[in-house]
């Protein structure tokens, strides 16, 4: 090989390798604006980690109470809490499973929407802490047999909804996997990826594993991706249909458990075998690598450089949140009202004042020490001050509690307790 050609090939690497560093800066600032947002002040909101998508949280803790022949309210809370839409195209859907022996479903007074077809936006700027809806159900129960004093049951909430997890990730390609240069002279080195942490959904990428190998002229760079069910609920099939939360429509074999994987590098993508991928005790691993097609553009002759991976699952997933009944008969049950100030009598949303069952709402904002008035759960942190009142509907509710001005569970169902006073009105 003459000097000139030498020459030659030595600055179109050079060209090639520059060229490649350009884009991969151009790529890693782009990862930096998906994955954490825009800046503010210095630091980035964190969209895209931990392992929670949609979300079913009660407003309050603690077994329900009532007696048969009777009705008593319980609310739930849907919300966002990963970093992707689920849009009205392709819904969440929330259903409602008791004993009917028991308990029917009487209405959900807010009609806010139908429960069936949820759309909510996922954590972003313009939603902090996850776009939310909450539903307000009043159920029914039924007489209890003669001989029975008491009767505990439940009532479960399950939610089904479509969710994606993504990843991306520098990675190093190893263009001189053969020796050609030491390890001291290269670019890079490659390591795995490895986190516990997830990415924004349920179902998370916890080790990615690159690895290369030779094809004459060329090298194949490949990935070995572990995927893990990190939540509480259970994997559908991905969400390629409308039929996905259709429960008369799954199949008890193949739809459990499936995730679609889509993978590229530097945005080619890459083939992923299988490329439905069935969860084995929640977990399992998939191979993608640089299809035939694209491996021209891996040569041995280029120098070891960073590039960018993405990984993409889609899934369906199902959360589910039970609250246990307690079912008195009023015939077995001294029905004295209020007898030494018990207020076992009143509605869940009500405290005894002393002389009558009024809303915890109203009581709480001139009583705001009393023990009942630090709801749990979801509003642990919740403060009441004089201002509050049953004075919001349901959309106003849901903008003021992300401000700690709104609480759910402490008026009668349809109306909200909501600080009055506050600058959000």
């Amino acid at each position: 090989m003459t000097a000139s050609k030498t020459a030659a090939n030595s600055k179109s690497r050079v060209q090639k390798s520059t060229a490649k560093l350009v884009v991969l800066g151009l790529l890693l600032s782009a990862i930096v604006l998906v994955a954490g947002g825009c800046m503010q002040s210095g630091t980035a909101p964190q969209y895209y980690t931990g392992i929670k998508g949609l979300e079913l949280i009660f407003p309050y803790d603690g077994t329900i109470q009532t007696f048969d022949n009777d009705t008593f309210f319980l609310g739930i809370i849907v919300r966002n809490s990963g970093p992707e839409d689920v849009t009205t195209t392709n819904p969440a859907r929330l259903s409602i499973n008791y004993d009917p022996k028991y308990i029917s479903l009487a209405s959900s007074p807010n009609a806010n929407g139908d429960y069936s077809h949820i759309a909510l936006q996922g954590r972003s700027r313009d939603y902090p802490i996850g776009d939310e809806e909450y539903y307000d159900f009043s159920y029914n129960t039924k007489a209890l047999d003669s001989t029975r004093e008491q009767v505990k049951t439940s009532l479960t909430y399950t939610l089904c909804y479509p969710y994606s997890t993504s990843l991306s990730t520098a990675v190093c390609i190893d263009a001189q996997k053969n020796g050609i240069m030491n390890d001291a002279s290269k670019a890079c080195t490659p390591t795995s990826y490895t986190s516990g942490e997830g990415q924004g959904g349920p179902v998370a990428i916890t080790r990615i594993d690159p690895k290369t190998s030779g094809e004459g002229q060329n090298v194949r760079p490949s990935f070995e991706i572990y995927i893990e069910n990190l939540g509480d609920g259970y994997v559908l099939n991905s969400p390629d249909g409308a039929y996905h939360c259709d429960f008369s429509k799954l199949d008890n074999n193949g739809d459990w458990n499936q995730i679609t994987v889509k993978a590229n590098l530097s945005g080619t993508e890459l083939e992923c075998m299988p490329k439905q991928l069935r969860l084995v005790d929640k977990n399992s691993y998939v191979r993608c690598f640089v299809k035939t097609s694209d491996i021209a553009a891996y040569s041995k002759a280029d120098r070891n450089y960073l590039t960018v991976f993405t990984g993409q699952l889609d899934y369906g997933y199902i959360e589910t949140a039970t609250r246990d009944i307690e079912i008195q008969s009023q015939k077995q049950y001294s029905l004295t009202p209020f007898v030494q100030g018990v207020n076992t009598h009143c509605n869940f949303y009500e405290k005894w004042n002393g002389a009558q069952c009024v809303a915890k709402c109203e009581y709480c904002a001139t009583n705001l020490n009393d023990p009942d008035c630090k709801p749990k759960g979801t509003f642990a942190n919740f403060t009441f001050t004089s201002g509050f009142s049953c004075s919001c509907e349901l959309q106003g509710c849901i903008q003021k509690s992300r401000t700690g001005d709104c609480v759910y569970g402490f008026c009668q169902p349809g109306t909200y307790c909501c600080n009055t006073a506050s600058a959000s009105n």
